[in-house]
């Protein structure tokens, strides 16, 4: 994987890989090759070189065992997920019946009773997983652990205002840690078949032995065992019996692919990386949508915790908005240690309404971004006629046959394939005699029905600020009406003393996105793409943007809608002098979803 030249890899610069290219055509023409094929003849040759253990024999003994999905019910939602030898079905089912005694959703989500109780639920089920999880073809794993009458008797054990400590739940045993590098991807297609995929070479790069001739990385896995048997120290050493290494033997890990259903329908499919943390992550995540009711952007941005029994510690990511910082003293006062950590996982997650709307939510911790194939086309808007071509008759693809109206039609289509916002030469207005500004325009989203998601994407190929007036502005909105008073939700663009800002707005009850900054100077320094995405069931909504050369949208902020507002029209509207001499908006092309 390095460059043969032996100098590190730059941006731009291109890899090539015909080996690994080669063992992937080899498998997709005979999966067995893996196994019985030259894939395999390269992996012993590997193994003989750097005296390994595994021979062709072993390879060829091999078998993927299937086993069925561990189940269980938290309030009105089944909960699949991943059964042993993964840890995190298990883990993640006997903690939600153990809540499910608490009401999580009268204390809040971020109020330190919550995370007390979330915190002492899972330090009881770490401690199930270190007694008793381990490769049930040698381990037989105890029933009881997802039953609601065990969850009962742990959850009666549990003090509402005092942490209890890791010693009492099980004395004998103390936890190591992971690698948190791991990869995982949810999938939803066209007939409603889901998929929730974790996988991992371990720790980065594995073991860092690439197979000759086969491209492709050898893992470390076999680190997830108990190396010393019967050894366990506060150290972090772990000895017992049930996840000691055997001829054979699948090792015990803690990853938690999910998936959440209600009445038999889909809702959720998620999972993440990050070694342990990977059961809190996950269960944060089911817990965010089912019980405290929070769309999925929201379910995966919310800060997560992480507690394993051993070492004794409450985690929290970093956060310094005033509730985090009293939940933490308070917390405290529980008898908790509390430690931070600047993120913890990647949760990729896809969230199913009740219409069969799939929503895809990349985490902004590691990156990724959702993906999706439909049907239905997009309505495009791309501008791409001659020269004096007015808005009403600009290139329209998709399903909406609405036409725009406003003050804005009257500028023009520059011939470059963009739409400029401009004053109407020589027009002023006839009471004030002042120069016309243009103002608005609407499109009517009639054609969208009851889409309970709404997406506009801006791309803007020019924004100019001749002078700094807080006044000027240009807003892309969706609203409920033509009143301004009833925007749903809308991206604010405006320059202040340190460059070109954009902000979200929400009327009625709704909130706020505060300004980021886009850059400085007057000028945009590429074409840049806005997305204004509103999520009607769950009222929210939230801005992103993406200089064109790049390839992934970064998150700008997400805020809530007022209550029943729903998305009538795609406004676009100026404010104060803007489209003034030396000032320019071309806009390249609009997509609405």
């Amino acid at each position: 994987y390095g460059r043969p030249d032996g100098r590190a890899w730059k941006a731009g610069d291109r890899m090539v890989l015909p080996d690994l290219a080669g063992t992937l055509q080899r498998i997709s023409a005979d999966p067995q090759d893996f196994y019985r094929g030259q894939t395999a003849s390269l992996l012993v040759a590997e193994m003989k070189r750097g005296d390994g253990m595994i021979k062709a024999g072993d390879l060829q003994a091999y078998k993927a065992v299937i086993r069925p999905a561990v189940r269980g019910q938290f309030r009105d939602y089944t909960v699949l997920g991943a059964p042993p030898p993964s840890s995190g079905g298990y883990c993640i089912i006997e903690a939600l019946n153990v809540l499910e005694h608490f009401d999580l959703r009268a204390s809040g989500r971020y109020s330190a009773r919550t995370i007390h109780l979330l915190a002492e639920a899972s330090r009881r089920s770490f401690a199930d997983r270190a007694r008793h999880l381990a490769d049930p073809a040698f381990t037989e794993v105890p029933k009881h652990l997802t039953t609601q009458e065990y969850a009962g008797k742990l959850a009666e054990s549990i003090d509402p205002q005092k942490a209890t400590p890791s010693e009492k739940v099980a004395p004998e045993i103390e936890l190591t840690d992971e690698s948190p590098d791991t990869t995982h991807f949810s999938i939803v297609d066209a007939q409603g078949m889901a998929v929730s995929n974790t996988y991992t070479l371990e720790a980065s790069w594995g073991s860092r032995v690439v197979v000759k001739g086969a491209g492709f990385l050898l893992n470390n896995e076999m680190g997830d065992f108990n190396w010393f048997p019967g050894e366990t120290t506060r150290a972090g050493r772990i000895g017992t019996k049930p996840n000691q290494l055997a001829p054979y033997k699948r090792m015990l890990s803690s990853q938690s692919p999910s998936m959440v259903e209600r009445d038999g329908q889909l809702v959720l499919v998620t999972g993440s990386p990050g070694g342990r943390t990977i059961i809190n992550t996950t269960l944060g995540v089911i817990l965010n949508v089912t019980e405290f009711g929070m769309s999925a952007a929201d379910a995966v941005e919310a800060s997560r915790f992480h507690h394993q029994w051993f070492p004794d510690q409450l985690v929290l990511e970093d956060r310094d908005e005033e509730p985090h910082r009293l939940a933490v003293k308070e917390l405290q006062s529980m008898g908790h240690t509390v430690g931070t950590r600047p993120s913890q996982g990647s949760a990729h997650t896809i969230f199913v309404d009740s219409t069969g709307q799939r929503l895809g939510v990349a985490d902004y911790r590691r990156g990724g971004r959702p993906a999706g194939y439909s049907s239905l086309k997009a309505t495009v808007f791309d501008f791409a006629d001659s020269a004096g071509t007015s808005l009403q008759q600009a290139d329209r693809t998709g399903p909406l046959k609405s036409h725009w109206t406003g003050a804005i039609a009257q500028s023009a289509v520059d011939g470059k394939d963009r739409f400029v916002i401009r004053r109407p030469a020589g027009a002023t207005d006839s009471e004030t005699g002042r120069p016309v500004v243009p103002h608005e325009v609407f499109l009517p989203l009639n054609a969208l029905g009851t889409q309970d998601n709404v997406s506009v994407t801006v791309k803007l190929d020019e924004l100019t600020f001749a002078g700094l007036e807080a006044k000027e502005r240009i807003r892309f909105g969706l609203t409920h009406d033509r009143e301004s008073p009833l925007v749903t939700a809308r991206m604010v663009i405006s320059r202040n003393e340190k460059g070109i800002v954009l902000q979200g707005e929400a009327y009625g009850g709704g909130t706020k996105i505060v300004p980021v900054l886009l850059c400085a100077g007057v000028s945009l320094p590429a074409p840049l793409l806005l997305r204004l995405s509103v999520d009607q069931r769950q009222g929210t909504y939230r801005i992103e943007t993406r200089y064109a050369a790049a390839t992934d949208f970064a998150l700008r902020g997400t805020g809530r809608i007022a209550e029943g507002r729903r998305c009538r029209n795609l406004r676009i509207s100026t404010v104060g002098n803007l489209a003034a001499t030396g000032e320019s908006v071309a806009i390249d092309r609009i997509t609405i979803e």
